[in-house]
């Protein structure tokens, strides 16, 4: 086999991307997603913990159990459209159920329904 036909074979078997490249992609968007978390539920705890002690706190700490809420919906879904395993179903449900009472709430004390 010559070195053009080799180098036409493997070109052709990496149309859609290295597996190297795959794999960090996939690391990388698992470290950010990781770290986002992670910053809300600091922010979520700072704020919980601010407004039980002052009364008030510096934001609405529901905005970012929303987000946090949200982006694991998005994890458990996926995890479950590939294994349908009855533990991520339950957190998928879970995870819905409690967004859109967050969504309910922040937009009811917006409106001064409660």
């Amino acid at each position: 086999m010559k070195k053009e036909e080799i180098l036409a074979r493997s070109k052709k078997e990496n149309i859609h991307g290295d597996e190297r490249y795959k794999a960090i992609e996939k690391t990388a968007n698992q470290t950010a997603f990781l770290a986002i978390e992670s910053v809300y539920a600091v922010l979520i705890v700072i704020l919980v913990i601010q407004k039980l002690i002052t009364g008030k706190a510096f934001a609405d700490y529901q905005v970012f159990l929303l987000a946090f809420l949200i982006g694991y919906i998005g994890r458990f879904a996926t995890k479950y459209s590939y294994t349908k395993e009855k533990e991520w179903l339950f957190g998928l449900v879970c995870g819905i159920i409690g967004s859109i009472a967050c969504l309910i709430n922040i937009v009811g004390k917006g409106m001064g329904w409660f």
